[in-house]
C-alpha cells in the first residue's frame, strides 16, 4: 500500500537556521496548512510534528519567506520580559492579504500591537496566483528593518521597507502604532544601469545576510528575459562610509537604495525564457573570510529548476546534487561557519530533500526529510 501524499504538490519553501544551530523549514501539507519541520543541532535530526500547524489561513501554493528576529525586551532597562531570539514567517492568506507570523515563547502569533515586528503587513494585497515573496530583516536590541518585496495586483513588483524598534524607551518624539510600519518604496526600483529600458521581474529573491541585498531577473522592453543580466541592490545601511559618501547616502537610511552593476550569466534568452520564469530563484552566499572582522568577502550562488534539475547561475561550481527535482520551489541558507550552504526542495508528496555543500570539500551532501500526517 502506498503511503498518501502530505505535501502539497509543489508547494513553496522557507528555511531558516537559528543562532543554537537549530533549523527550521517551512511547507504547505494537502490540507493547505502551513507547517514546519525542525532540525536539532544536538541530536542531528530532523521531525515534523504532524500535528502542530503554524498557519491555517494561507491560500493554496502560497508563498513563504521566512527571517531570524532578534531577543525582545530587557527587564533591567525597559521592564519587559525577554523574549528570546525567534522566527517569523510570511505568506498570503486566502483574502490574498499579504500575513506575518511571529514565533515568541513557544506560539505563533499575529503582530498587532505595539512593539510587534512586522505589524500592519496585512494592508497590502498580493496578486491572487504569485509564487514570490521575499524579504530580507537585520537588526540589533534597539531596531529592527525590513525590506520586503512580493508581486502586487497589477502584477507589478512593490517593496515595503520597514523599521520597528525592539522596546520602549524615552525619547523627546513619542513612539506611537505609525512607526511600527511599512513604507511603499517601489520608487527606488530602477531600470537596470546596464541597459536604462530593462525591468525588474520575477522570480526575485533576496540573500540570507545582513547587508540588505535584493537579486532580480530583467526584462527588456519587448517582456522577454535578457540573457545577461540580474539586478543587485544594497540597502545603503549595509555599505561602507566611502560608498556612502559617493552615492549621496546617509548612514543607516534604509529607504535609500542604490543599484549594484547587473551580473553576467552563461544562459542565452531562449534558456531563461523556457525554464526561469516558471521557478524560484535562489541566492546563496559563502563568507569566504568567516570571523574576520572587516574582511568578510562573499562569493554569491544562484540556483534555479531546469526541467527536473538544479541549474546554475553564475555559480562557481563543477558539480550540482544527484538527486531530482521535479518542482520547482527552493529554499536555503549559508550556515554561520561560511564557506557552506544548504538548499531544500520537495522530492515528493511525503518527503523534501536537503542539499548541503561544503567548500573545503567541493562537494554536495544529500538527505531525505520525511514528513508524515
Amino acid at each position: 500500500m502506498s503511503t498518501p501524499d502530505v505535501v502539497m504538490s509543489d508547494t513553496s519553501l522557507a528555511a531558516v537556521e537559528l543562532p543554537n544551530g537549530d533549523r527550521r523549514l517551512f511547507f504547505q501539507d494537502d490540507s493547505g496548512f502551513i507547517r514546519q519541520a525542525t532540525f536539532s543541532s544536538s541530536t542531528k535530526e530532523w521531525t515534523a510534528d504532524p500535528g502542530y500547524v503554524v498557519a491555517s489561513d494561507a491560500r493554496n501554493r502560497t508563498p513563504i519567506a521566512a527571517v531570524t528576529t532578534p531577543k525582545k525586551g530587557d527587564t533591567a532597562i525597559d521592564g519587559l520580559p525577554e523574549i528570546p531570539a525567534g522566527v517569523a514567517i510570511f505568506y498570503v492568506n486566502q483574502n490574498h492579504s499579504l500575513a506575518s507570523l511571529q514565533l515568541a515563547q513557544g506560539s505563533w502569533k499575529t503582530p498587532t500591537t505595539l512593539g510587534d515586528f512586522f505589524v500592519n503587513i496585512s494592508h497590502f494585497t498580493a496578486a491572487p496566483e504569485s509564487r514570490q515573496l521575499a524579504v530580507s530583516a537585520e537588526g540589533n536590541a534597539t531596531q529592527f528593518n525590513a525590506i520586503l518585496f512580493y508581486e502586487s495586483l497589477d502584477n507589478d513588483i512593490t517593496m515595503l521597507n520597514g523599521t520597528f524598534y525592539n522596546k520602549s524607551f524615552s525619547t523627546a518624539e513619542p513612539l506611537t502604532i505609525s512607526t511600527w510600519s511599512w513604507e511603499n518604496v517601489t520608487g527606488n526600483l530602477i531600470g537596470a544601469r546596464s541597459n536604462k529600458s530593462d525591468v525588474f521581474a520575477p522570480p526575485f529573491a533576496t540573500a540570507h545576510t545582513a547587508f540588505g541585498e535584493a537579486f532580480f531577473l530583467a526584462k527588456d522592453q519587448s517582456g522577454s528575459y535578457s540573457g545577461n543580466e540580474i539586478l543587485t541592490y544594497f540597502s545603503s545601511g549595509s555599505i561602507g562610509k566611502q560608498q556612502q559618501e559617493d552615492h549621496g547616502i546617509s548612514p543607516g537610511d534604509y529607504r535609500l537604495i542604490y543599484l549594484l552593476e547587473a551580473q553576467s550569466t552563461i544562459l542565452t534568452p531562449g534558456a531563461i525564457q523556457s525554464s526561469i520564469q516558471d521557478s524560484d530563484l535562489l541566492v546563496l552566499d559563502q563568507n569566504l573570510s568567516p570571523g574576520e572582522e572587516g574582511l568578510d568577502q562573499f562569493s554569491y550562488s544562484y540556483f534555479w529548476v531546469n526541467g527536473t534539475e538544479l541549474s546554475p547561475y553564475s555559480v562557481p561550481i563543477t558539480t550540482m546534487p544527484s538527486a531530482p527535482f521535479p518542482f520547482k520551489r527552493l529554499a536555503g541558507f549559508s550556515p554561520a561557519a561560511g564557506k557552506k550552504f544548504v538548499l531544500y526542495h520537495q522530492l515528493n508528496g511525503t518527503a523534501l530533500g536537503e542539499e548541503m555543500y561544503d567548500a573545503s570539500v567541493g562537494g554536495w551532501v544529500s538527505n531525505k526529510i520525511t514528513i508524515t500526517k
